[in-house]
């Protein structure tokens, strides 16, 4: 009795660890971008709004979310501070999460 409660709880434990997230887990919370050419940017995403921010260079980007489903957004800039690019206010950014791991999508 005691190896099957001992298996029952190892293989409990293995599952919770090599488990996929589901595209809803992705709408609140800190993000990273995996690709070294963005590394420097942090996202800090609300399930309204998002803040993108260089550790760099100080610039902050925000933008509306826009959830059109658990794994569709629609991102509109709305502000730029630190940057003299401001031509990216107003503009949008359609987003589909295709694939979700462990954590990342």
């Amino acid at each position: 009795m005691k190896k099957i409660i001992l298996i029952f709880i190892l293989l409990l434990t293995l599952n919770s660890f090599s488990q996929e997230k589901k595209c809803s887990d992705f709408k609140v919370g800190e993000f990273k971008y995996s690709n070294p050419e963005y590394s420097e940017w942090i996202i800090n995403r609300t399930d309204s709004t998002q803040i993108e921010t260089s550790t760099k260079t100080g610039i902050k980007i925000f933008s509306s979310v826009d959830w059109k489903s658990d794994c569709e957004y629609i991102l509109t800039s709305y502000k730029v501070l630190n940057s003299d690019a401001k031509n990216i206010v107003g503009s949008s950014l359609n987003v589909e999460i295709i694939k979700t791991l462990a954590d990342s999508y």
